[in-house]
C-alpha cells in the first residue's frame, strides 16, 4: 500500500509538472509571436550569421525592406534565399556585395543591366574567375576599375588591363598589391611619369634598374616621403658618384 501511495504521489507531482510547463512554454511562444512583431527584433535576427537557415528563409520574404537586404548581406543565408531576393534591384545589389553569395548566384548576376550590380561583382572577393574575365571587358570604365583593384583577380587579368592603355585603370592598378612586374613594366612604358608612383609599388624592386633609367630621363624630382623613391634617389647618385 505505501509503495502504491509513494507511486500515485510521483504521478500527481509529474502531472503537475507538466501542466506547469505547457503554461511557460505557451508564454514563451507567446512572447515570441509578440517579438516577432517588432521589425527591430527581426533585423537583429535577419543580421545574426548564427540565424537558423529556415528562419533566414523565412526573413527573406518580411515586408519590411531593411529586414530583407539584411537577409541579403548576411553571410549564412542559404542560395534559395539569396535567390529569392535577387528580384528587386535592392536585393541584388546587396547579394552581389555579399563576401559568401555562392559563386552560381555571381555568375548569374554577371549579366545584370545596371553598372551598380556588376560594380559590386567586379569588387566581390569570392567573384569567380570567368565572371571576372567578362567583366574586364565591361563597357563602363567603373566596372573595370574593380576588376583591377580586386584582391583575387589572377595576374594575367591584370596584365592584359594593364596592356589596354588606359589611364582611367592606372590608379586601380597600381593600389592592387597583388599587380605583377609585368603590368607595372606596360604602365611605365604607357606612362614614363607613372615611375614615380610604381616606385611605392610592392612589386618594384624588379623593376628598380629600369626605373632609375626613366628616373634619370624623364622625372628628376622625386617624392622624398615616399621610402621607396629615397632609397632610388640614394642609389641613383651613389652610382653618379662613383662613375
Amino acid at each position: 500500500m505505501k509503495l502504491r501511495s509513494w507511486a500515485i504521489g510521483r504521478l500527481e507531482q509529474g502531472s503537475e509538472y507538466l501542466q506547469t510547463l505547457e503554461a511557460t512554454l505557451a508564454q514563451l511562444e507567446g512572447l515570441w509571436e509578440d517579438l516577432l512583431h517588432n521589425p527591430r527584433f527581426r533585423l537583429a535576427l535577419a543580421e545574426s550569421p548564427h540565424a537558423p537557415p529556415a528562419l533566414l528563409e523565412w526573413l527573406a520574404e518580411d515586408e519590411e525592406q531593411e529586414v530583407r537586404l539584411a537577409v541579403a548581406r548576411n553571410p549564412a543565408t542559404p542560395t534559395q534565399a539569396l535567390m529569392a531576393l535577387t528580384a528587386s534591384w535592392a536585393g541584388r545589389l546587396a547579394v552581389a556585395c555579399n563576401h559568401c553569395t555562392p559563386s552560381q548566384v555571381l555568375e548569374i548576376l554577371a549579366g545584370d543591366g545596371d553598372p551598380d550590380i556588376r560594380q559590386a561583382l567586379a569588387a566581390n572577393p569570392n567573384t569567380p574567375v570567368s565572371v571576372l574575365v567578362r567583366l574586364t571587358r565591361d563597357p563602363e570604365r567603373a566596372v573595370r576599375r574593380k576588376v583591377a583593384l580586386n584582391p583575387n583577380t589572377p595576374p594575367r587579368l591584370l596584365i592584359w588591363l594593364a596592356q589596354q592603355a588606359d589611364p582611367g585603370l592606372y590608379p586601380a592598378l597600381l593600389h592592387n598589391s597583388n599587380t605583377p612586374k609585368e603590368a607595372l613594366d606596360t604602365l611605365i612604358e604607357a606612362d614614363p611619369f607613372l615611375v614615380e608612383q610604381v616606385g611605392c609599388h610592392p612589386n618594384f624592386q624588379p623593376l628598380l634598374r629600369k626605373a632609375k633609367a626613366y628616373l634619370r630621363e624623364r622625372v628628376g624630382k622625386l617624392n622624398l616621403d615616399c621610402p621607396v623613391c629615397q632609397s632610388t634617389q640614394g642609389q641613383i647618385y651613389g652610382s653618379r658618384r662613383a662613375s
